[in-house]
């Protein structure tokens, strides 16, 4: 349960890591990917809500677990 973040996508001519492979890493380890900019304020909130939305489900998960014992 994660996710892996590209940031500086703003950057185009010196992308390190194209999208590609940060995609195949990302799945490789059971993550979501996401590609952000802060510059721009571009997709920065979705990782933030795909992280929550993954701990929630966890939490209500355990709860009914414990619920029904």
């Amino acid at each position: 349960m994660g996710v892996v973040v590209a940031n500086k996508i703003d950057i185009e001519n010196r992308i390190a890591v194209g999208p590609q492979d940060g995609l195949a890493f990302a799945k490789s380890i059971g993550f979501e990917f996401f590609e952000v900019s802060t510059l721009q304020a571009k997709n920065i909130d979705d990782p933030f809500k795909c992280l929550a939305e993954m701990f929630y489900r966890r939490y209500q998960e355990k709860v009914n677990y414990l619920t029904n014992m």
